[in-house]
């Protein structure tokens, strides 16, 4: 898929794409790479508080307003030369720039920024992702089907973004030979979150007390701290409807294998069946 046409949603055109190849990034620079669903705010939220605590600010902002989405054609300023407001603000304040994103590597500017790539199981990518663009309106690329539906389309790479595997492959391979991207498994977030947080820091090049990471950040990384403060994570490039499949909420649970609490057995057999060598190269890495 690196280098071949990516299915997009709406909200991005050529010229911004176009804009994304020509900046000019350094060491200063975060792209917090993945998958659609893959943990991707919770990355944010991450490296967002460690940024902040070793900047010396409070790290309260909404999540946009340090990382906005990089694909999306409002993120980016009149004569789209720099990021909009108020994330422009926010990056001169801190000395950092931050972006989420789903591209590939091929897709990203050349330099030296530092990338993050979240991975997370494709069953549980495949349910979080239903229930995302099920609630999504239409003309911003929301999923008018059925879950069945959705799931063919999720397996057929016909959804935004693509397929799960070639995905990940293909930042797979980019992070061999560039040693400026970490892979993190959303499921070491989950079960071994201050190992990871340890790895997060050095990636970056963040240094924090020990005694302060502990008391006063490692606190506020956790999924239960950001479903307690979610208005600062809701997005504000989409507009949602009510669909009427359940109540929707942007930070649901984020459970390890929830797929198996809304997909069938043979939904899941499809899944698996379509991913696994991604999955076997995910699950050798050493992290």
């Amino acid at each position: 898929m690196d280098g071949a046409p990516l299915p997009l949603l709406p909200m991005t055109s050529a010229l911004t794409l176009e804009r994304i190849r020509g900046m000019e990034v350094g060491p200063c620079d975060i792209f917090v790479a993945s998958f659609p669903k893959s943990g991707t705010t919770w990355m944010q939220h991450i490296v967002y508080q460690l940024v902040s605590a070793s900047a010396g600010h409070t790290g309260e902002r909404h999540i946009s307003d340090f990382a906005p989405f990089l694909e999306a054609d409002r993120t980016w300023g009149a004569g789209g030369a720099s990021v909009a407001e108020p994330a422009a603000s926010l990056h001169r304040e801190l000395g950092w720039r931050a972006y989420n994103t789903h591209l590939l590597p091929s897709m990203l500017p050349a330099g030296a920024a530092r990338v993050i790539y979240v991975a997370r199981a494709p069953a549980d990518v495949c349910t979080s992702q239903w229930h995302h663009f099920a609630h999504m309106a239409p003309d911003d690329g929301g999923f008018g089907g059925e879950l069945a539906e959705f799931v063919d389309a999720w397996l057929a790479g016909t959804l935004a973004f693509g397929a799960w595997r070639p995905h990940v492959e293909a930042w797979l391979r980019a992070a061999v030979t560039n040693d400026r991207i970490l892979v993190v498994r959303y499921e070491d977030l989950v079960h071994a979150l201050p190992e990871q947080v340890a790895r997060i820091c050095a990636h970056l090049g963040v240094a924090l007390d020990e005694e302060r990471l502990r008391a006063h950040v490692l606190p506020r990384l956790g999924f239960d701290w950001m479903k307690r403060h979610e208005a600062r994570f809701e997005p504000r490039t989409v507009r949602w409807v009510d669909r009427g499949v359940g109540a929707f909420r942007f930070l649901r649970n984020g459970q390890v294998g929830d797929a198996h609490n809304h997909l069938t057995a043979q939904m899941l057999e499809r899944i698996e069946a379509a991913t696994a060598p991604a999955v076997a190269e995910l699950a050798e890495l050493r992290c």
